[in-house]
């Protein structure tokens, strides 16, 4: 029966922690369809420049070992292409930069000047750049001029904006948030997220060493997620910051191999890790700019995501040993996923779509949070059902095996507690021999139990039943007077006086002799039974199915 509890409570919780992950992705992409029907800039206050309409073509480029830094765009508007804008101040934005620095010429005037366009000690990756357009600047013909520095991709996603001032400001506060300021947060909260499950290891978890290994995995992955957010200014050139940063990335999946090993104990959990990190390694010396080591790193990004694959495999076959694994197999599915669409088609559907990475970011940050969630609800039902074990090992300790009602060692434990005004029965069934000798004592069995059955419904629900031995029971009423006691004593024992017992097509007949002492004061239970035990044997002399009891009450000897 606890067995079967257990198993029902195991998948209520997974129904929860299903719920929970499926919360967080319906969350993240209700955002992400919100922001993909954001649509405030118009044709009636925005200019919109393709990428293509850029002399050369604009759109991203990975570059080959021959091409230069340096890379130069020029695109012509008139002045009619402005005459629908009103205001004398615009705004002009770059949504999806990818390139090391970017600098912008509206004619002659500098208008965007971002990262460091001598040696390309910046990364813009992906983000935003804009600047200030005054009206007085424009001319009957005009020229945008772009010059980008990328050591291994230039151009950008999104078809640059000029736009009139206040829906310009607003463009770029969205911008930051779902470029930026979302990223960030999101690996605030991984970076939260593993060292609060590290504290927690370190407070009262060293014995589930895998939730060390799991806050290591988050910290090392949280490391590399700052490859997501623009990096204005480097003291080193980048390649040597992607490098430490993958690296990072390929520790933090050995940690998460480790994870799954501290609970499962397979060697071969840590052969793709190991071997993905020793490729790495290989790229990472042999490597020495970035167009060689994008080339390489394209081949590492598929490993990861086989390794993550092989993690949801593992997670998937043993995930009925324990909630953490169903948690963890939760986890590697929706990283394969989006994994996926990140290496294959990406997850932009709009202009303020957030990017795959935001979504894997909050994914990765929430892993430790819930696994440290489900130590300790394991642990308080752990408690639970030990605290259950002992109570049902005590309650059998306490009561008769054959009747269900306390035994004699319940007995004494309770009449050390009578300190009010109380009274005790002993119930003697008469002719108990006769009917085991006649039917066997398999009747006797069912007489005793039918004996019990018919006390528990005359006795209030505070007086206790107790089994004395053999066929004798003890009743103690607490809290009662002698009066009310000996008007539910006679009840049972007329009872058995008028009735039969049917078992197995013959009629039982029975009678029960009572013996009933009344209670003052604290006394020890020996003089307590002894006294009760006086009356029933006068009971007993006096020709059976009886009720006696002292006329004074007994008190402390």
């Amino acid at each position: 029966m606890r067995h079967e509890t257990s198993k029902s409570t195991n998948r209520k919780h997974k129904a929860v922690y299903l719920g929970i992950y499926l919360a967080i992705i319906s969350g993240i992409l209700l955002l992400n369809l919100y922001t993909s029907q954001v649509d405030f800039l118009t044709e009636d206050n925005t200019v919109f420049i393709e990428s293509s309409s850029f002399d050369p073509d604009f759109s991203t480029y990975e570059l080959s070992s021959g091409d230069e830094n340096l890379f130069h765009y020029e695109v012509s508007l008139s002045k009619e292409d402005f005459s629908h804008l009103d205001g004398e101040i615009y705004r002009i934005v770059l949504n999806g930069v990818h390139s090391n620095a970017i600098r912008v010429h509206f004619n002659d005037q500098l208008i965007i000047d971002e990262g460091d366009m001598e040696d390309g000690f910046s990364m813009l990756r992906a983000g935003i750049v804009h600047g200030i357009l005054d009206q007085d600047w424009i001319e009957d013909t005009n020229t945008i001029h772009i010059t980008s520095y990328a050591s291994f991709r230039t151009g950008i996603l999104n078809p640059i904006t000029i736009s009139e001032n206040t829906p310009g400001n607003r463009n770029i506060g969205l911008l930051r948030l779902f470029n930026e300021r979302l990223v960030t947060l999101g690996i605030g909260l991984v970076f939260m997220s593993g060292l609060f499950s590290l504290f927690i290891y370190f407070l009262n978890r060293k014995d589930n060493v895998f939730l060390l290994w799991l806050s290591l995995g988050t910290l090392f992955t949280g490391v590399y997620l700052w490859d997501y957010l623009p990096i204005q200014h480097l003291h080193v050139d980048y390649i040597f910051i992607k490098k430490t940063l993958l690296l990072s990335l390929s520790i933090g999946l050995l940690f998460y191999g480790l994870t799954l090993y501290s609970i499962l104990k397979k060697k071969y959990i840590l052969i793709l890790p190991v071997m993905q990190l020793g490729y790495y390694l290989f790229i990472f010396f042999i490597s020495t700019n970035m167009i060689d080591f994008r080339s390489y790193y394209d081949y590492y990004f598929l490993s990861i995501i086989v390794i993550v694959f092989s993690l949801l495999l593992i997670t998937f076959h043993h995930c009925k040993k324990n909630n953490t694994l169903f948690v963890m197999l939760l986890h590697f599915s929706t990283i394969f996923t989006l994994g996926l669409l990140l290496v294959f088609r990406g997850f932009r559907v709009g202009y303020y779509s957030l990017s795959t990475p935001i979504f894997i970011i909050v994914v990765i940050g929430f892993l430790p949070l819930i696994i440290t969630y489900v130590l300790f609800l394991e642990k308080d039902i752990k408690l639970l059902q030990e605290k259950e074990l002992r109570q049902e090992a005590m309650q059998q300790a306490m009561t008769d095996g054959l009747t269900g009602v306390y035994n004699n060692t319940y007995l004494k434990k309770q009449l050390g507690q009578l300190n009010d005004a109380s009274v005790i029965a002993i119930v003697d069934l008469d002719n108990m021999k006769p009917i085991n000798d006649t039917y066997g004592h398999l009747a006797g069995d069912y007489v005793l139990c039918y004996l019990t059955d018919t006390i528990k419904q005359y006795i209030r629900d505070r007086d206790v039943l107790c089994r004395y031995g053999g066929d004798e029971f003890v009743i103690l009423f607490k809290d009662c007077s002698l009066k009310e006691a000996r008007r539910i004593a006679n009840n049972i024992r007329n009872h058995f006086h008028q009735h039969s017992i049917s078992y197995n097509g013959h009629k039982l007949t029975t009678s029960t002799s009572i013996g009933m002492c009344e209670i003052t004061n604290d006394v020890d239970s020996k003089s307590i039974l002894d006294c009760a035990d006086q009356e029933l044997y006068k009971a007993k002399r006096k020709g059976k199915n009886q009720l006696f009891w002292n006329d004074d009450p007994i008190k402390t000897i």
